[in-house]
Parts: C-alpha cells; sequence; structure tokens
C-alpha cells in the first residue's frame, strides 16, 4: 500500500515539474528557426532515417543548428551536429525551441509540440512482415497506444516507400496526414553503396576483403528465450560456401530489444558478433545474403537483389503469442524453414532466377518504389521549413 502511495506521489510530483518546466520554456523562449532535433530509438545511438536526413542535410551544407539526443556521449557522429542528453532538462529545452524534430519511434518526451514546429516522423521498420500498432492494439499497454495516439496526432509527415505501407499508416498508425512516398533515407546507402562502406565493416571486423558476408538478423521475443536464436552457424556457412562458391563469415545481429544478451550466442573466427556496430544499414549494405525470421530487413535486403533465406522454428508459437503477421508466409518471395535441415536445404536448392521473378512480382504488386535518392526529398521539404536554407 505504501509503495502504491509513493508511486503516485513520484508520478504526481513529476507531473507537476514537467508543468512547471514547460510553462517557462513556452513562455521564455522562442522557437528557432533553424534548430533541427532529431532522435533515433530514444537517444540510442546515431543511425536508421534520421542519420541520413542529417548527412544530407551536412552535404548540402544547409545553415540550420543540429541537435542529437543521446544516451552516451560518446556517441560519434559528424561534428556539426551537437549532442544533448536523453531524458535531461537540456533535452526538453531543445526540444521546445526547434522548430523540427525528427525521430523514428513513438515521440513521448515529455515536451509538448508547440505551434509553429514541424513534426517528421520517419518511423524505423519500412515494410514490415509482423502486424503493428492499431492492428495489434489489445497487445500494447495502454501508455503506449495513448502515446502512440499522440504521436500521430502530432506528427506532420511520414515516409513512405510503397503505395502498401502508405495505406497502412492510414489504416494502422493512427495518422492522417501527409505522407511522402519517396522511399526511405536510410535506403539510399543501399541503393547506391559507397565503396567506404564495405571497407568500413571489413576493418572494423578485420576480415579479409576476399570473404564474403552474410548477416543473420533476428527479430526478438517478450520471452527472451535465447534458444530460438541459436542454430547451427557452421552448417549453414559450409552450406552457403558450397551452393555460392566462395568462403562466408556471419554476422549475428541481434534486436537491440535483446542486444544485452548478445554474450550468451557462441561466437568464432567466422561467426562473428555485430549486434553493436553502430548501423545495421552498413551491414546489410556489405553482406551478400541476409537470413533472419519475421525482421523487416528481409524487405530492405531483397529490394536491392539480395539473397534472402528465412527460418522461424518457432512460427505457430509467435504468432500466438508474440505477433501476428502482416503477410502469409506462402505469399513472401523468400524460401522459408521451420527447421535446420529446411534451411541448410533451402540453401542448397535456391534458384537466383525464381527469387528475382518472385521479388519482382510481390513488389510490383505493393506498388514499391526504390528511388536512389530520398534522402534529398527530405531534405527538400526541410528546407522550405527552416529560414536561410
Amino acid at each position: 500500500m505504501f509503495a502504491n502511495l509513493l508511486k503516485k506521489v513520484k508520478k504526481l510530483l513529476k507531473k507537476i515539474y514537467n508543468s512547471l518546466v514547460q510553462f517557462i520554456l513556452f513562455n521564455f523562449f522562442k522557437i528557432d528557426e533553424k534548430k533541427i532535433v532529431f532522435d533515433n530509438f530514444n537517444g540510442k545511438g546515431y543511425g536508421c532515417n534520421p542519420k541520413y536526413i542529417a548527412e544530407e542535410l551536412i552535404r548540402q551544407n544547409i545553415n540550420c543548428d543540429m541537435v542529437w539526443l543521446v544516451e552516451d556521449f560518446a556517441e560519434e557522429m559528424p561534428s556539426q551536429i551537437r549532442k544533448a542528453k536523453y531524458g535531461s532538462l537540456k533535452s526538453m529545452y531543445e526540444l521546445a525551441t526547434a522548430r523540427l524534430w525528427i525521430d523514428n519511434v513513438r515521440n513521448y518526451k515529455g515536451i509538448p509540440k508547440r505551434e509553429g514546429q514541424f513534426y517528421i516522423q520517419t518511423w524505423h521498420a519500412g515494410l514490415g512482415l509482423k502486424k503493428v500498432e492499431k492492428d495489434i492494439e489489445k497487445s500494447l499497454s495502454p501508455e503506449y497506444v495513448k502515446d502512440a495516439k499522440n504521436d500521430g496526432k502530432i506528427t506532420d509527415l511520414m515516409l513512405s516507400n510503397c503505395k502498401f505501407i502508405t495505406d497502412l499508416y492510414r489504416k494502422s498508425y493512427w495518422y492522417e496526414g501527409e505522407v511522402l512516398e519517396e522511399g526511405f533515407p536510410r535506403n539510399d546507402i543501399l541503393i547506391n553503396i559507397p565503396k567506404h562502406v564495405k571497407e568500413k565493416v571489413y576493418k572494423y571486423f578485420d576480415i579479409n576483403d576476399e570473404k564474403s558476408l552474410v548477416i543473420y538478423a533476428p527479430t526478438f521475443r517478450k520471452n527472451l528465450d535465447m534458444d530460438v536464436y541459436k542454430f547451427s552457424y557452421q552448417k549453414c556457412i559450409a552450406e552457403l560456401n558450397k551452393k555460392f562458391c566462395k568462403q562466408y563469415i556471419m554476422l549475428i545481429r541481434l534486436h537491440p530489444n535483446i542486444a544485452q544478451y548478445n554474450n550468451l550466442i557462441s561466437y568464432s573466427d567466422n561467426v562473428l558478433d555485430a549486434t553493436n556496430y553502430p548501423d545495421i544499414q552498413e551491414l546489410l549494405a556489405a553482406c551478400e545474403v541476409g537470413i533472419t525470421d519475421y525482421s523487416s530487413i528481409m524487405f530492405d535486403l531483397s529490394m536491392i537483389g539480395k539473397k534472402v533465406f528465412l527460418f522461424g522454428k518457432d512460427l505457430d508459437i509467435f504468432k500466438e503469442k508474440e505477433r501476428d503477421l502482416e503477410f502469409q508466409i506462402e505469399e513472401l518471395p523468400f524460401p522459408f524453414a521451420k527447421s535446420e535441415e529446411e534451411l541448410f536445404s533451402n540453401i542448397s536448392n535456391f534458384s537466383e532466377e525464381d527469387y528475382e521473378i518472385k521479388c519482382k512480382k510481390f513488389y510490383d504488386k505493393l506498388g514499391a518504389i526504390n528511388p536512389p535518392n530520398a534522402s534529398e526529398k527530405v531534405v527538400d521539404i526541410i528546407k522550405t521549413k527552416i529560414k536561410g536554407a
């Protein structure tokens, strides 16, 4: 009883504190017409769509003040970007006085959007396999649903790379505003892969440039059973080597929600831990093959012609206990396996010609586009919102 009372008192005090901070910030500090505040996964690093928008602003030498919300000040990013501690009073000031907000997750940072501010919600998944937001509302917490509805209400612009996603925003994201259907900035690096990106990845992991890379990037489960992510990585590599006449190194990239358990995976000379590599898009750019279960990386990779194999040994349990799927497995153009033996067989019997035909048919049906300059399209809009750009 005392614990519940203490919790209520703390919640009330926090509400009073936030209200006082908002009153001061909104009444004594004006909006800076050149300031843009970026956030990636609530302060977790420099990456995803916000990163590539920021770098396009830098490339074009746009006259603006860029602020990035971080949990760790050691996070590396361009010198043109200032850092503010996520959730701090400083971050509240930066948000309250910025002309633009750019985020890739729901915004619940304690500062209401002011009149005159412009909010770009880039989202973080693009085309995805799992059902999301309103379609799984009953499994979401009331607090998240409340925040999501508010986020949809205050958002001014969302990004899309196909008609299917645009329609999904309208149906499932509590959003009725404008959608820029010009691709996702984070995929620019995949469509035109810079040579230095592959070199950077290979140098980071100290990999011989004669080797080829396969990435294993499964999604997360709430039950935290790590066994679902484990299989015979060595046999998988051997099958890939045999099928494609190359020597593969496997990079294992766990989802950010379970990144702290990466030490429970068995690594070796040709099975490397890539969970904490700063930018997954760079990993995707450097890899030739992708293996996942239900993660959206299947679409990022296949849309640029890379090979994708699906391995979900808990498919039925996942759909029942975790989340239902937006597409039936049979609708997807990727070979799917429920067992290791089936995965290895899918690799051995892979037909590149059949795969390409299936992918084209699938993406044509969704109205997918893959433009090489999504970042430029977003920056074109940003330039209309800040003074002196």
